[in-house]
């Protein structure tokens, strides 16, 4: 698998209509959805005063759409990755491979302050083991300004990591505080849900039966629905 040199975080802020799930990837159902595009380009330096008026630009955006969204049914929702040049987002396989640099990683904390929930699907979850929290200069901030961690995991496999001692570090960067009533989320099908035995999730989590689509994957407009219903206003 080809990497390029260099390496971008890609930000598109929906003004959310419906995103479906479609052969494993998220897609808007059309660009008008697409209300900004920022590339930020990683280097191995520190965020130059470029990259940090591009932060506050992209910023001040985000904020203006999330109000523009706030009484609407759905949560605002900004899509982020980190992409090489050559448009690769991970090794296949199970390798973590870090892409993002100094720049993108400022804004990715940047977007997360700006944010009620941030969402991951099972294998990010699963393999990545991200904390989803936000930090500053690799120091966590105050536990109120922490955003919710959610997971889209339809079959609840990430109870079992907490089975075998192997609890999400999103899940345990929130015990204790942080993030509002409902500070990490597992989104699931409901089927799954009534079909588990076995010990209940800790008590710090929220678990939130969802519909799913005929291949058995969670309808995402559904989720987004349901996670607006807990309060959470942009993702």
């Amino acid at each position: 698998m080809r990497f390029g040199m260099l390496r971008s975080l890609i930000v598109l802020p929906f003004n959310f209509l419906a995103i479906k799930l479609r052969g494993g990837s998220l897609s808007p159902p059309d660009s008008s959805n697409v209300s900004n595009l920022v590339v930020t380009n990683a280097t191995s330096s520190a965020p130059t005063e470029n990259d940090e008026e591009k932060i506050r630009v992209v910023i001040s955006t985000l904020r203006a759409g999330i109000a523009a969204a706030r009484n609407r049914d759905l949560p605002f929702v900004t899509l982020a990755y980190a992409s090489t040049l050559d448009g690769m987002i991970a090794m296949r396989g199970s390798s973590n491979l870090p892409i993002s640099g100094p720049a993108s990683l400022a804004l990715t904390h940047a977007l997360r302050v700006e944010h009620d929930a941030v969402l991951v699907g099972t294998a990010t979850a699963l393999l990545d083991r991200p904390r989803l929290t936000v930090r500053r200069g690799g120091v966590p901030a105050a536990p109120s300004a922490q955003p919710a961690a959610v997971v889209i995991d339809a079959r609840l496999r990430i109870l079992d990591e907490v089975g075998r001692g192997r609890p999400p570090p999103a899940a345990t960067a929130r015990e204790g505080g942080g993030g509002g009533t409902h500070r990490f989320v597992v989104c699931c099908a409901a089927e799954s849900l009534e079909e588990r035995s076995g010990a209940p999730p800790p008590e710090h989590w929220t678990i939130l039966p969802c519909d799913t689509d005929d291949a058995g994957r969670i309808d995402l407009e559904d989720a987004l629905r349901r996670l607006r219903g807990l309060g959470i206003r942009s993702v």
